[in-house]
């Protein structure tokens, strides 16, 4: 019995002994992991906010596309969840520039990406029309035969020629952004609206603009054509002139559209870089205090 009882406790002394030592060493295992752990969190937490929130934004910025901003405010979500992982004192430093960053993204950045695209258009859509309206007073004048068709020729082309130059000094101030080059805008729409004003004064060449070709075929058949309607018709001149006036009227107002949906874009677009460097200075300044920790945890 005692034989028994001895081999019975040595047996149950060695298990404890053996329970102990893969306690010690699970425990050391985990000491040791524990600082390169640490280091690894916070690298992952760096280059997820890269990745993942940075580039998205910035990509949002660009093309207004949902998706991008829907990533972006779900990697920031996963990161305030990942700061929880990192200790206590070490997140609390990211928090607050994070809450920022996660509020702006939901209201200020959104707004942003809706003013992605082209800002031009409405300016480009000018100018088209601009070109139409010239080219139907060309037109106009070449379907003439009075003497005088000849006098829209010189401001027809002066005309183009500054449109065309319009084009340019518009397109140079809106991709340089900068303000001074407006002046050139600013010369060549008023030179192009003193041609406006040449080709106004011109004499009208007596080309009538035909009413309704089936409804006039139909009443000259049963012999009603009214001679007093054809000599009310209103010269096809009168009404390019004023579509050429009132696009020139026009354009102003729409540069100034969109020189203010620019700036206003221009502006948000800093805002969201200086939230994105604000974390990134948050994350780059964690940095000492993490290895410092790690060496603690390790020594």
């Amino acid at each position: 019995m005692r034989l028994k009882l001895l081999t019975n406790l040595s047996t149950a002394l060695l298990v404890t002994a053996c329970m102990a030592l893969a306690a010690t060493l699970w425990w050391s295992e985990q000491a040791l992991e524990r600082p390169y752990l640490l280091m690894q969190r916070y690298l992952n937490l760096s280059q997820q906010f890269q990745h993942q929130v940075a580039d998205n934004i910035r990509s949002y910025l660009g093309s207004g596309d949902a998706l991008r901003h829907s990533a972006a405010s779900q990697a920031i979500g996963e990161l305030e969840q990942s700061l929880d992982e990192l200790p206590g004192e070490l997140a609390e430093e990211l928090r607050p520039s994070l809450a920022e960053l996660s509020q702006f993204t939901a209201s200020d950045l959104l707004a942003a990406g809706k003013l992605a695209g082209d800002p031009q258009g409405l300016l480009l859509q000018a100018e088209r029309e601009i070109s139409s309206a010239l080219e139907q007073l060309e037109k106009y004048a070449s379907n003439s035969t009075d003497s005088t068709a000849a006098s829209y020729q010189p401001p027809l082309f002066q005309a183009s020629q500054h449109l065309s130059r319009l084009t340019h000094a518009r397109s140079k101030l809106v991709s340089s952004g900068r303000n001074e080059l407006i002046a050139d805008v600013e010369r060549e729409l008023a030179a192009l609206g003193q041609q406006a004003n040449t080709l106004d004064n011109l004499p009208l060449l007596g080309v009538t603009a035909s009413a309704d070709a089936n409804s006039n075929s139909f009443g000259a058949l049963l012999g009603l054509s009214d001679s007093n309607e054809e000599e009310q018709a209103e010269d096809q001149g009168i009404a390019l002139k004023r579509d050429l006036a009132s696009l020139l009227k026009r354009y102003p107002a729409e540069l100034g559209r969109t020189r203010e949906l620019i700036d206003k874009r221009n502006q948000l677009a800093l805002d969201s870089n200086a939230r994105i460097d604000d974390l990134q200075q948050a994350l780059a300044a964690l940095e000492p205090a993490v290895r410092a920790e790690h060496g603690r945890i390790q020594g």
